[in-house]
């Protein structure tokens, strides 16, 4: 049967800017084992870098706890829809989102087929790129946001298929204004089966605009002295015209 192995830390304290970060220890089998295996170790760094506009940042980890989300192996196997919220888009202009995925026993053959959809199940709403064909997401590519091929040093680990993807998609064209959420689904019918190993969603937001005004009360009353006791309030609004005051 499947084996495989995926472990989850928070390593911010040792992530402390470019660098060389190894892993290692696995518990999987040795390569001569004859059952499909693998092990997944994944860095996802988020950073402030200045200039840049704010984006809120999402990790979603197969069924939680660590454990991998399986797709697929049976024409039967329902679908498993991921849902990011929290979050809410531009009340008007353009919008920016962005979905990475992290996924195990990938195939690339297109004679099993599987997509990812987001918002409803239609043919229009399926995730494609250069690399990634519609109706065939899951097939062993490293890809950016543009279908770019993602360049790694080295290329390729070891002498044997990785069976593997890491891959960036732009959701811009599936989201909307004053947007609060969206679903990503994995079209399971299929005898290719995929461990999802991670998503990460992240989106562009502009912080709102605040008003403050401030006001002072004497708590004794009367003329203000030295001495006294003062109340002061602040009073934050939106200001008319923010992408938050929606």
């Amino acid at each position: 049967g499947n084996r495989s192995f995926q472990g989850i830390y928070d390593v911010t304290g040792f992530v402390t800017g470019d660098g060389v970060y190894t892993v290692a220890n696995a518990p999987v089998p040795p390569s001569s084992n004859t059952v499909d295996w693998g092990a997944v170790w994944n860095l996802v760094t988020v950073y402030e870098l200045p200039g840049a506009s704010q984006r809120l940042v999402q990790f979603y980890t197969g069924n939680g706890g660590g454990s991998h989300l399986f797709c697929g192996g049976s024409l039967s196997d329902p679908d498993k829809v991921i849902t990011a919220s929290g979050f809410l888009t531009p009340a008007a202009g353009p919008v920016d989102g962005q979905l990475s995925f992290f996924a195990l026993d990938a195939s690339d053959s297109p004679v099993h087929p599987d997509s990812i959809y987001i918002g409803a199940k239609l043919a229009a709403n399926r995730l494609f790129n250069s690399q990634n064909p519609v109706g065939n997401v899951f097939n062993s590519s490293f890809s950016l946001t543009n279908g770019d091929p993602i360049v790694r040093n080295p290329s390729v680990y070891g002498t044997t298929q990785e069976n593997a993807d890491i891959d960036t998609f732009d959701l811009t064209p599936f989201l909307g204004n004053s947007q609060s959420s969206v679903t990503a689904t994995m079209d399971c019918q299929s005898n290719d089966g995929t461990l999802l190993a991670g998503m990460v969603f992240s989106f562009a937001f502009q912080a709102p605009i605040l008003e403050v005004a401030k006001s002072s009360t004497d708590v004794n009353g009367g003329a203000l002295l030295p001495g006294e006791e003062v109340e002061f309030t602040l009073v934050a609004t939106h200001a008319l015209g923010s992408d938050e005051d929606a």
